[in-house]
């Protein structure tokens, strides 16, 4: 995680970023569902 970049000394730009909500895996799950693939998370 973060604490590698920062021993690197380097900025971690996923920082901010949030992880996807249930929803929205939901949504993308049945998307790939569509096109055929076994989804599992």
């Amino acid at each position: 995680g973060a604490h590698k970049w920062k021993t690197l000394g380097l900025d971690y730009e996923l920082e901010d970023v949030l992880p996807p909500t249930k929803e929205s895996l939901e949504h993308i799950k049945t998307i790939l569902e569509g096109y055929g693939h076994t989804v599992k998370f």
